[in-house]
């Protein structure tokens, strides 16, 4: 229980990270999902921007006759009611896209903290249970017909992918893969031309803001301290995790420059973690480099009100990038 409140979703999500083939608990946790995603849309609110154009045509009655135009046409091809021309204004709704970034790296688990720290972390409480409720919340909350997409990241991104039941069995199935290279992840997206697309563009950045390569030990992100035969040294370790976060910043920042929405969702549950320098940056400090970028900030300092504050921070988001907000969820007419 947490202050009162019920484990039982997360208890299912943890459950179905250990049986990823049960397609009935699977189903379940798809449908609760679902279900607090369209709930949160609906009074989050978002429409769509729209563009107002005058559209010129054969005159048949509707709207008003442009006669200017029409002079012309009759000057052209001589009086007749074919050559009438009229005029009338159309609303055409932007097109939406949005993309979820995922954090599956190690760091985002249960079991790795336990064994980095001494904890006793139930997998239910852990970041990564969290954060899976709310991406599938997200995804699953979303019009069928807009195009909603995700990527994983660890040691290496995977994706992007669409909306289809084989991915939600991914995410859930995750349980750590490795360091956390966002940077990587930014990339493929650059590379894939994504930021570049029509109309709005919504990506939505899940991590607990470890940003690290992971190569001190295969698996485990080098904050284990695990010693291995042949691995790098710590200071050529934190130089590569500079690097790292400084690719990461400059995609970030190109991507700012692209005029995509982004929000950024830092977990900081563990004092821990927030404080630990990896490479030129902590989380804590690598979050005000990204703020500092004009990106949105959600942090999440408990786990039980991931789903609300990533909904909060997509409606200030909304508000910031001027779309209209009302009770009704987003919408293509």
């Amino acid at each position: 229980m947490i202050e009162g409140r019920s484990l039982e979703l997360e208890e299912l999500c943890t459950y179905c990270t250990g049986n990823p083939d049960d397609p009935v608990s699977l189903q379940r946790l798809q449908n609760e999902c679902r279900r607090i995603g369209t709930r949160m849309i609906s009074a989050s609110s978002y429409i769509l921007p729209k563009d107002v154009r005058m559209v010129y045509e054969t005159f048949r009655g509707r709207g008003t006759i442009a006669f200017n135009r029409t002079i012309v046409e009759f000057a052209t091809h001589g009086r007749s009611m074919e050559h009438v021309i009229g005029r009338s204004r159309v609303t055409i709704t932007k097109s939406f896209c949005a993309m979820v970034i995922l954090d599956v790296s190690n760091s985002m688990t249960g079991w790795w903290r336990n064994k980095r720290f001494g904890r006793d972390l139930r997998e239910e409480l852990s970041p990564q249970t969290a954060a899976k409720i709310a991406t599938l919340a997200f995804l699953q909350g979303f019009d069928r017909r807009l195009d909603v997409e995700v990527m994983l990241f660890a040691h290496r991104p995977l994706g992007p992918f669409e909306r289809r039941e084989r991915v939600y069995r991914d995410i859930v199935a995750s349980n750590g893969m490795g360091g956390s290279r966002l940077d990587l992840a930014l990339e493929n997206l650059i590379k894939r031309r994504w930021t570049k697309r029509e109309g709005i563009r919504l990506l939505v950045i899940i991590t607990d803001g470890v940003i690290e390569s992971g190569l001190k030990a295969p698996g485990l992100p080098y904050l284990s301290e695990t010693e291995i035969p042949g691995g790098a040294d710590r200071d050529e370790q934190m130089k590569l995790d500079s690097l790292i976060q400084e690719r990461t910043l400059k995609y970030l920042r190109q991507i700012v420059r692209d005029g995509v929405s982004t929000l950024y969702v830092p977990i900081f549950v563990d004092e821990n973690l927030i404080s630990w320098r990896s490479g030129m940056y902590s989380a804590r400090e690598l979050v005000r480099e990204v703020e500092a970028l004009g990106i949105e900030v959600a942090p999440v300092y408990r786990v039980e009100n991931m789903v609300e504050v990533l909904f909060g921070g997509l409606n200030r988001l909304a508000r910031r990038s001027g779309y209209q907000t009302t009770r009704k969820a987003i919408r293509r007419d």
